[in-house]
């Protein structure tokens, strides 16, 4: 039986549905989530998907929970003091990262991706897989975790 001109319309238009979604899939299989986050800035709201590199500060575990808080500085001295708070300072709050606390260093620089969350009136950058975290030693270019 020879198909009806819809019926092959129809069949051509499943074959270009179907190898659309496998281009999608090869294209952004690829890709991960540093391609789709933003550069982090002051104006960044609440749940953007954000990327940011820094200098880190200060390092510490929490005391429960088994994470890291990072406090980390875009372009501003290592040696700037806890109390003289730049603008450019943000927290970094890395879930189950507290393994990573002896491979960070103050003056480490970090590239990471996360979501804008708020925690007690304060904006921080919510990294949620250690994966989404790189650390490079202060001397050298090398990734540390």
């Amino acid at each position: 039986m020879i198909p009806e001109k819809e019926e092959r319309l129809a069949l051509l238009l499943m074959c270009a549905v179907l190898l659309a979604i496998a281009g999608a899939h090869f294209v952004l299989g690829g890709a991960d989530k540093y391609d789709f986050a933003s550069v982090y800035t002051n104006a960044s709201q609440e749940g953007e998907l954000v990327k940011y590199n820094g200098t880190v500060l200060s390092v510490s575990a929490t005391k429960t929970g088994g994470h890291l808080i990072i406090d980390a500085c875009r372009d501003c001295p290592t040696d700037v003091s806890q109390k003289e708070k730049p603008e450019t300072e943000i927290v970094l709050f890395v879930s189950g990262g507290a393994a990573l606390k002896s491979d960070i260093e103050k003056g480490d620089n970090v590239s990471a991706v996360g979501k804008v969350s708020i925690y007690n009136g304060h904006r921080e950058i919510m990294i949620e897989k250690l994966a989404d975290i790189s650390v490079f030693k202060q001397d050298n270019a090398t990734p540390a975790a």
